[in-house]
């Protein structure tokens, strides 16, 4: 089966000014039925977002390092999507990306996030039950003087960089994806930062559609039958 894609027309943004409503703009291409996502990153320790109905918050509202919040949300398209109105619990920069996934049958797994402080990110490691997967990192930064983008390239064969964006006095947003075409486990990865910071890091895989577990061996079932009962003489 094929494995679930990312659309073209994908879309990032920063604030401008500190904020309590952030507006997120919707991809450009995201028909009815496809999966919309939204990482985004706040320069608020312990910030706490609220999103348009429809939405579920796949990595919800998580502090990191005590200097910032980094949130991952998702929703099915009904067609004809507005622009995303987020209200926050405290007025701060953010910075957030959006994309849109078609051929997919949802979430597969999602494995705990990581964090930490230094040059360079690492990303948890995802097993999977399924071909054909779709697999997506993030990582989210603090902001810092000097912008923490371009990321260097992902560890590991096969993975794509989406997109990036680097907002002052905010913080820094990058996207990765991969076709995990064998069900299995996909290591732990790292990329660079432009410069040291802190960082949060999240990977999780969708499912291709009507996906199911992966094939058994074809065992031929033997025929059962009914055997006599021996003759017994008198």
């Amino acid at each position: 089966m094929a494995a679930p894609t990312i659309q073209t027309g994908n879309q990032k943004g920063a604030s401008s000014g500190n904020e309590t409503t952030t507006v997120v703009t919707v991809p450009t291409t995201a028909p009815a039925g496809d999966l919309i996502f939204i990482p985004m990153g706040s320069d608020a320790n312990g910030q706490v977002s609220t999103f348009p109905a429809g939405f579920t918050k796949l990595y919800s509202d998580e502090a990191f390092q005590t200097v910032a919040t980094a949130v991952v949300a998702y929703k099915a398209s009904a067609g004809g999507e507005s622009n995303y109105s987020i209200t926050l619990s405290s007025a701060e920069r953010q910075v957030h990306q959006s994309f849109s996934v078609t051929g997919h049958n949802g979430i597969h797994v999602s494995p705990a996030s990581n964090n930490g402080s230094g040059g360079t990110a690492t990303f948890p490691a995802m097993t999977t039950t399924l071909n054909d997967c779709l697999g997506i990192r993030v990582c989210i930064t603090d902001q810092n003087a000097t912008s923490t983008i371009p990321f260097g390239a992902m560890s590991g064969s096969g993975w794509t960089l989406l997109d990036e964006i680097f907002g002052t006095s905010a913080g820094a947003v990058g996207v990765w994806y991969k076709t995990l075409a064998t069900a299995g486990t996909e290591a732990s990865g790292t990329a660079t930062l432009n410069v040291s910071e802190q960082w949060w890091t999240a990977s999780f895989a969708i499912a291709p559609p009507g996906a199911t577990e992966r094939s058994r061996p074809n065992i031929r079932p033997v025929r059962s039958m009914t055997l006599p009962l021996p003759y017994l003489r008198i």
